[in-house]
Order: C-alpha cells, then sequence, then structure tokens
C-alpha cells in the first residue's frame, strides 16, 4: 500500500503559487489599511477640534472677541494654543517645530500631531501620523485646516463657522475640490471632507507615500 503526501515539488509548487497571491494581494491591503486609517484619524482629530473650539467660547467667550495677536511667530502661536486650545486637548508634548521659527508642535496620544501658526487664519497641519514618521507630504499624511476667529465668512464660507478645512469658501462643491487637490496638495481636506473623510477611488494622490 502506498503511503498518500506530497512530493517536494509539488510543495514547493503550492508555497510559490500562495508566494505570487501574497505578492498581488499585499498592496491592496497596505493601502486599504492606510485609507481606513487615514478616514479614522481625520474624523476623531475633527471631531476633538470642534469639541475643543466649543469648551474655548463657553470659557472665553465667542471667537470672534478673542484677543489674538497677528504676529506670525512661536510665541504667538504658543500663547494662543496654550490659552483656547491646550487645556481642551489631550496631548503629549508641545514645544517649537524644529522645521520653523514660528510653528507650535503639539504631539497627540495617538501618535498624530499637529502644527500650528498664524497665516491668514491660524493654520492647522494635521499629520495622522506624527512627524517622525514619514512621507510627510500635504495629502499624503498631513492635512490643512484653518481656524479663523476674526474672518469666519471669508475663509470658512460663513460668518458663524470659525474652524474649518483650507479652502472650502472657494471651492464650495466637490468637482471644484476634486480638481483643487489634485493641482494642490494643501487644498485635499476639503475634498475629503465632502466625502465624509473617506479616501474615494479617484483621490489623486496615495497615501502614506
Amino acid at each position: 500500500m502506498k503511503k498518500k503526501g506530497f512530493t517536494l515539488a509539488e510543495v514547493l509548487i503550492t508555497m510559490s503559487i500562495i508566494g505570487i497571491v501574497a505578492a498581488l494581494t499585499m498592496p491592496t491591503l497596505t493601502a486599504n489599511t492606510r485609507k481606513k486609517e487615514t478616514t479614522a484619524r481625520l474624523k476623531k482629530f475633527y471631531s476633538m477640534m470642534q469639541q475643543a473650539l466649543i469648551k474655548a467660547e463657553l470659557d472665553n467667550g465667542m471667537m470672534q472677541d478673542w484677543r489674538i495677536g497677528t504676529e506670525n511667530s512661536y510665541a504667538n502661536s504658543k500663547a494662543f494654543f496654550d490659552k483656547y486650545i491646550g487645556p481642551y486637548f489631550k496631548y503629549t508634548n508641545v514645544k517649537q517645530d524644529p522645521d520653523t521659527t514660528t510653528r507650535t508642535l503639539v504631539l497627540l496620544n495617538d501618535g498624530s500631531s499637529f502644527a500650528l501658526y498664524r497665516g491668514g487664519c491660524w493654520d492647522i497641519l494635521y499629520d495622522i501620523n506624527g512627524p517622525n514618521k514619514k512621507p510627510n507630504l500635504e495629502g499624503a499624511d498631513i492635512f490643512r485646516f484653518l481656524i479663523c476667529p476674526e474672518q469666519g465668512e471669508k475663509f470658512c464660507g460663513d460668518k458663524e463657522r470659525n474652524f474649518c478645512t483650507y479652502n472650502i469658501a472657494t471651492y464650495n462643491t466637490r468637482e471644484k475640490a476634486l480638481e483643487a487637490c489634485k493641482t494642490g496638495r494643501y487644498n485635499c481636506s476639503v475634498l475629503l471632507q465632502y466625502d465624509d473623510w473617506e479616501i474615494k477611488d479617484d483621490y489623486p494622490w496615495p497615501l502614506g507615500r
């Protein structure tokens, strides 16, 4: 009676097939994981910032009446963070961004971070995986938001709205936002907000690269 089993050649062929299938499916699985992580992090950050600003207004009055310096400096951005954001956010560290002389860098509990500086409003660069993980590119792992105490209508499209994605007042339809994202990575947070932070098939940039 012959003993049932596999020959070495059969085992090697099977392993080769498994390897090929894994090589073909891994990029798709990795991309899907990146998409889900990006969506989850952006939803969480947007909600946390909204809640923080609501609490800040309860303690400090309407945002339009906040005393805010116009100087684009680390001292000014740090003072703004300490008074109006820091008390309502969970973070592990806050310091000057080593890449600039103007930004305050805030490291959050979940490994993400955001940099804050004074532009036309207060610009926020949210990094879903923190400053020490690449690629550190807008539209890939960095997404831009604004806090506009004085000019909500101009920058956020509504005088009652003071926190928004970058350029939402300009790109006020998804079609406009998609084209803007294609030509300028800093506009991609607007597109993602139209899509409820999900990464659609027509999103023009690879994530995490």
